[in-house]
């Protein structure tokens, strides 16, 4: 229901894009573990994304793929078109979108660290192209 971006943006770029790294929900400030979801799909870029997250000092959730990975966020669009894809998340899935769901909830700090980790993991696949 809310993906049609990502449908429209994977029908487009199906051949220039090699891997999808999706921010989803990551800055709730009472969440502190990131969860990497595609783990059960997509190992080896799990595992770097997990090394990257560590590095930034992040504590890597559980998989949670069984729960979330179907249709969860916008790396199911590229997934349905064999593009290795997995999304980092670390919300509070009952507060999103709702009225509590406010700018003093945010930990922005922890967004620049996750943001650090994803520049630091995508340079890295980028380097091997």
């Amino acid at each position: 229901w809310g993906l049609q971006g990502s449908k429209a943006l994977a029908r487009l770029n199906t051949k220039q894009t090699a891997v999808v790294v999706n921010l989803d929900t990551v800055g709730a400030a009472d969440q502190t573990d990131v969860f990497v979801i595609g783990r059960s799909h997509y190992p080896h870029l799990s595992a770097r994304a997990i090394a990257c997250l560590e590095a930034e000092g992040f504590t890597v959730g559980r998989d949670i793929d069984r729960f979330a990975f179907d249709h969860g966020s916008d790396h199911w669009s590229f997934h349905r078109r064999g593009i290795p894809s997995i999304d980092l998340w670390s919300g509070q899935y009952r507060r999103m979108n709702s009225p509590d769901d406010t700018l003093d909830q945010l930990d922005y700090d922890k967004i620049a660290r996750i943001s650090a980790a994803t520049t630091r993991l995508v340079l890295d696949l980028a380097s091997e192209r």
